[in-house]
């Protein structure tokens, strides 16, 4: 098998990614980013995150990706959790076969400014109120990383001293 932005191919077409992706609550909202034109999800918000590079530790992925995605420089305040999930090919998605697993983090911003991404993998960043995120088409990850908020894991990624560690 070969490797690429965190994705691993093999011979029979199918493909596992591996990613990671941070969870980021300040002042009742949460930071995300939309998928940029042209990509599969296009319009859709996503957890800021993305793809690991051959050899890249998931903790170094998160944090540069967010800033990349962003603007916003961003420290690891504990692991959330791991999502996983599989993608046949499909008439809506003549795609190979995909397995998706990102690696979640709870996240700190501590500097930068709010900037959107040009000619990368998503278009705008946004702090988004919690009350209103529902109302956005969001990715199976966002979901995923919202239902984090709710559960055990309450308090998961909150900014600056604002940092409430999971229970």
């Amino acid at each position: 098998p070969n490797c690429k932005d965190g994705v691993v191919v093999d011979d029979n077409e199918r493909s596992t990614r591996l990613a990671a992706h941070g969870v980021c609550v300040a002042e009742d909202r949460i930071l995300l980013a939309r998928l940029s034109p042209g990509l599969l999800g296009a319009g859709l918000w996503t957890l800021p995150g993305g793809g690991l590079d051959w050899g890249e530790p998931p903790e170094a992925a998160v944090v540069h990706e967010v800033r990349e995605e962003t603007g916003l420089e961003a420290t690891l305040a504990g692991l959330a959790s791991v999502w996983s999930a599989t993608y046949f090919r499909s008439e809506s998605r003549p795609y190979p076969p995909l397995h998706f697993v990102s690696v979640i983090y709870r996240l700190r911003v501590t500097g930068g400014d709010l900037v959107h991404e040009v000619g990368g993998s998503t278009d705008r960043a946004a702090w988004v109120p919690l009350a209103e995120v529902a109302q956005l088409p969001l990715t199976d990850l966002t979901r995923f990383g919202l239902g984090l908020l709710s559960g055990p894991g309450e308090g998961v990624g909150t900014a600056g001293d604002e940092l409430v560690p999971p229970q």
